[in-house]
């Protein structure tokens, strides 16, 4: 991003496409990733739709997003 600025380019004011990823390990492990900083909704959510996993585990402040992510409109 430094070299985009210092050609006089500017930061994008949005993301084309938002990451999400998700690694299950067997059964024994979901692992959700999110990217940007991301509100507990999401959190809420996901471990409401992916109930009866052994274990689960949300990250958020992935992927190299910067941004805020609000409230979703669920």
């Amino acid at each position: 991003m430094l070299k985009l600025l210092e050609s006089g380019g500017k930061i994008p004011g949005h993301y084309d496409h938002y990451p999400v990823q998700v690694w299950r390990f067997g059964d024994e492990l979901t692992w959700v990733i999110l990217g940007g900083e991301v509100v507990i909704d999401y959190n809420l959510r996901l471990k409401k739709e992916l109930a009866g996993r052994k274990a689960l585990w949300i990250t958020g402040y992935a992927n190299d997003v910067l941004s805020y992510i609000p409230r979703p409109a669920f």
